[in-house]
């Protein structure tokens, strides 16, 4: 008889590895990371170690789970009096963050031992007040991606990744910081610190009491009190310090008001950052800065115990001719305080690195050379690798040696972390990446982010506490909370199979370097045409950076053991500005946010303008409306809510002018659009042909860098230079991009003035007049300001929100025109999604607007040419190119008369097509008039326009 040998019994790593194996191809109820595994197996005196892979520990752990997951592992084991299950050497119910644990003790260790008090950094007295409930006093660090850099191999400057779908990392995620992720924090009451330049002004004007023809004027006694800055003959060579180059002033506090003024002139008017600088002085207090700007002056209090000898930003700006910049000793703290230099704007390349200068403006460059300009020490930060050549790496390592200095001792650079550093207490830090990789579907490769649970000690040996006690395992925590926010945000709002990748533990610079609560965030991938389709929307870039700020605000409250934080508002919508005898009556809507119930409104303000430039510091206003104060200028309003948690960005600009007698004139502001380029995704062949549709920036556009040349998915990526598919263009990276500013209302009703159209004009929202139609018939003329609004963008899902005429507004202009109102029209796409809808659509454009639709992209050339009427002799051109003044016009409607009494009087000058009709009552512009940039032009076409529709004020 043959005897089968047995099959050997399974060991017990066996046993182990079979379960969790099979919790990953099978499921046990809860994910598990595809690479999940068994790494040991340790058995001793009853105590059974499981010890599984890194991998493991790349999903997030959640308490439920991993209580699941252990029991399941217990149960292998019965005969042991305990089973421990361990990843990256701790227990792995170790690994549930702090926030989501209920059944599991909190665990202190990854919170400070004592909570810092909120330290304000700068603070605003006549702006709106501090929020209680949100981020003040509190300090965020944030860079984003990479920078134009200094590259020896090549001899040349370059970007440190490839241009790809009309971008390039390296200022894609700036698009998110600066438009939107810093202001949100701001509104909050935090402070923000970049290493980067923030402002895309590309003048710079330094004041500095070292240059007697700078501008610098002081009254009372100061003295020099210690270095300071000093501007010298740039370009500077790496490890020259121009904060060691001069000196800074120092005064006592004293009963006596005592004053130090920065004044000049700038090369043009505009919106400038404005930069303090001071030294140390002994004692330092609180002391106050006036701007004097456009809009007035506003007083900044600084905390002068914090940040000296570096840039300290009080804020963005909007000035004339001139700027000033007054320090007071009248109601500062502390024995004494000092003055140093004031800088307006962000300038060109200071630093020279091959013999030269980068040539671009300061906010495309990398790190590197910023903090070398803001006097960062160069061994302890911005060269750490002590290789003058090797920018590339520097740019990386430099951000959190940063970020350490700015705290200083026991948190300071991991060269000397005992340095004291500038006393700033940073909170915590987000370095924001995009990254590579390619789906060849139409899913996103997503949200990845990166941790290190492990960083350098004081003598330079690798530990899990930070220098000041805390457990490393706060950057595991925080980086879950920031990918579980974002995902969650975007799978709600954009697309719910939005992919969540892993929580990597890993070494890379900036989540190993700072020295305090951090992580890397690779958001999307800048190499795969489906993320970019988000990418590129401005909205998409809007709700990504609050998802950032939501999750910066809870982790904070949760680290300090806050009451659960408040969310800022949303801006106010519908807003109507109306002039009467009692004044200029503005109205609004709140605008609720239906992921976040705490974002609810508790009181709005109210900015003014008087003229073309510069807002206020505000005033206050409960309810849903106010009466402004009425002078001959003309008054622009926009308007914030507020509540605990912080101020929404502001709403659109609306503006009025008052005057008695002559025609009523209504501006309807309808450009609400703001969206991505036109997109292709068609037999291999996929991209951004913006020559369909350039897509609408939010503002201004930082991320454009030139149109995609490449289009087949075939073509591979073989080094930066010949990155394959994506290939963008270079030939507009250097000029920002202006989209919508949500604020040519302004300049449409004083061209209306001008023009002849009445005396006086108001600005309502097309959303607020859909509402009332009604209000329309109480106007003598009309004009309804469409800009590029469209809702079917190629490529992308339809917004009926950027339709450019609602079944409202449609009602609204049909009753004016039925009691004789004039109605002007002008826009890029007025007629053409009317011509396509319904019948009741179609026939709005037949008998309301006498136009039709005839043809896209009629016109490359911008130019007019009148041919009829009182057109007859006119000339004009729109802008058609990107770069200038106002958008590029990319798409200029052909249309037709819709009626035999209507009649073409413009027609463009390359194609000959019809630009504008014009009948009894109504004209229509193919092309939006606030892109004619010649404003001599648009006020003789709007006189022409009221001339042959028949309306004489």
């Amino acid at each position: 008889m043959v005897v089968e040998p047995e099959e050997p019994l399974p060991t017990p790593r066996q046993l182990a590895s079979e379960f969790v194996r099979n919790c990953v191809n099978e499921g046990c109820g809860y994910p598990m990371d595809p690479g999940a595994d068994v790494d040991t197996l340790i058995t001793l005196e009853g105590l059974v170690e499981v010890r599984l892979n890194a991998a493991y520990a790349q999903e997030p752990t959640r308490e439920s789970d991993v209580l699941a997951m252990e029991s399941g592992l217990k149960a292998l084991f019965p005969e042991a009096d305990s089973v421990l299950v361990t990843a990256l050497g701790v227990p792995v119910r170790e690994l549930v963050p702090n926030h989501l644990r209920t059944a599991l003790a909190v665990d202190e260790d990854r919170r400070p031992a004592a909570p810092p008090r909120p330290r304000p950094m700068v603070q605003y007295p006549d702006r709106a007040p501090a929020p209680s409930n949100g981020l003040f006093g509190r300090h965020v660090a944030i860079w984003g991606s990479h920078g134009w850099y200094y590259e020896p191999a090549l001899d040349r400057w370059e970007w440190q990744r490839a241009r790809l779908f009309t971008t390039v990392e390296d200022v894609l995620p700036t698009s998110f910081v600066l438009p939107y992720l810093a202001p949100m924090l701001e509104r909050a009451g935090a402070h923000v610190w970049m290493p980067r330049e923030r402002d895309v002004q590309p003048h710079m004007v330094v004041v500095d009491n070292d240059d007697a023809n700078s501008g610098y004027r002081e009254t009372c006694n100061w003295s020099v009190g210690g270095s300071g800055f000093a501007m010298g003959s740039p370009p500077y060579e790496t490890g020259h310090n121009p904060w060691q180059d001069g000196t800074a002033r120092r005064i006592d506090v004293t009963d006596r008001p005592c004053t130090a003024t920065w004044q000049s002139r700038l090369p043009e008017a505009g919106s400038y950052a404005v930069y303090v600088g001071y030294g140390r002085s002994a004692g330092p207090g609180m002391v106050t800065y006036t701007v004097s700007h456009a809009g007035g002056d506003t007083r900044v209090v600084v905390d002068q115990r914090m940040a000296p000898g570096t840039w300290v930003y009080l804020g963005h700006f909007e000035f004339d001719a001139s700027a000033a910049v007054t320090l007071t000793t009248a109601g500062a703290t502390g024995a004494a305080i000092s003055a140093d230099a004031v800088r307006f704007g962000g300038g060109m390349g200071l630093i020279e690195r091959g013999g030269r200068p980068s040539g671009r403006a300061r906010w495309l460059e990398g790190a590197r050379y910023a903090l070398q300009f803001d006097g960062m020490p160069a061994a302890l930060v911005y060269n750490v690798t002590e290789q003058p050549a090797n920018d590339y790496v520097d740019d990386y390592r430099n951000r959190g040696e940063w970020v350490n200095f700015l705290r200083g001792a026991p948190l300071g650079p991991n060269k000397d972390q005992l340095n004291p550093g500038l006393g700033v207490p940073v909170d915590v830090s987000i370095a924001f990446h995009t990254d590579a990789g390619i789906t060849p579907d139409s899913t996103t490769i997503g949200t990845l982010l990166i941790y290190s649970s492990r960083g350098f000690g004081d003598d330079g040996s690798e530990v899990r506490t930070f220098g000041d006690g805390m457990s490393r395992f706060a950057n595991r925590d925080f980086a879950d909370l920031l990918q579980e926010q974002i995902v969650a945000d975007l799978r709600d709002l954009y697309d719910a199979d939005w992919t969540r990748r892993p929580i990597w533990d890993r070494d890379y610079s900036e989540a190993y370097r700072p020295n305090m609560p951090s992580a890397l965030l690779e958001l999307l991938s800048h190499q795969n045409f489906a993320d970019m389709r988000f990418a590129l929307d401005p909205q998409f870039r809007f709700h990504v950076s609050r998802a950032i700020y939501k999750a910066v605000l809870r982790f904070v409250a949760l680290q300090y053991g806050e009451p659960e934080p408040v969310i800022q508002p949303l801006a106010p919508t519908h807003l109507s500005a109306v002039a009467t005898a009692a004044g200029i009556e503005l109205s609004w809507q709140p605008n609720t946010d239906p992921l976040e119930p705490s974002a609810m409104p508790e009181s709005f303000r109210v900015y003014l303008r008087r003229g073309i430039r510069g807002f206020d510091d505000g005033r206050a206003v409960q309810g849903l409306s106010t009466v402004i104060p009425a002078d001959s200028t003309i008054t622009g309003m926009r308007v914030t809510a507020l509540n605990g948690g912080g101020e929404s960005r502001p709403s659109e600009v609306v503006t009025a002018r008052a005057a008695g007698g002559g025609a009523r004139v209504l501006v309807v502001s309808a450009f609400d659009r703001i969206g991505p380029p036109a997109a292709v995704d068609v037999g291999g062949w996929r991209g951004f042909p913006e020559y369909l549709d350039h897509g609408v920036p939010d503002g201004m556009a930082l991320e454009y860098v030139g149109a995609q040349h490449q289009f087949d998915t075939r073509v591979v990526w073989r080094d930066d230079d010949e990155p394959g598919h994506g290939a963008s263009h270079a030939d507009w990276e250097t000029s920002v991009e202006p989209g919508n500013t949500f604020d040519f209302a302004a300049s449409a009703g004083a061209d209306l003035l001008a023009a002849g159209a009445g005396s006086a004009f108001d600005v309502i929202s097309d959303e607020r007049l859909a509402e009332e139609p009604g209000l329309a018939t109480g106007y003598d003329v009309i004009y309804v300001l469409l800009g590029e609004e469209r809702a079917a963008v190629p490529g992308h899902p339809v917004r009926e929100a950027f339709r450019p005429f609602s079944a409202g507004l449609r009602q609204a202009l049909r009753g004016a025109r039925e009691r004789g109102r004039t109605v002007l029209v002008s826009g890029s796409y007025v007629t053409e999604e009317l011509t396509r809808g319904t019948e009741e659509e179609q026939a709005f454009a037949r008998e309301v607007l006498r136009a039709v639709h005839r043809s896209e992209r009629a016109s490359r050339s911008g130019t007019l040419r009148g041919v009829s009427g009182p057109f007859s002799d006119l000339s004009a051109r729109f802008n058609t190119d990107r770069g200038g003044s106002v958008y590029a016009v990319e798409a200029p409607e052909a249309i037709m008369p819709g009626d035999r009494e209507t009649v073409t009087v413009l027609r463009y000058g390359d194609s000959n097509m019809s630009a504008a009709v014009a009948a009894t009552g109504v004209a229509v512009f193919g092309f939006p008039l606030e892109s004619v940039t010649d404003r001599r032009e648009r006020i003789a076409l709007i006189q022409a326009a009221l001339q042959a529709t028949g309306h004489h004020d």
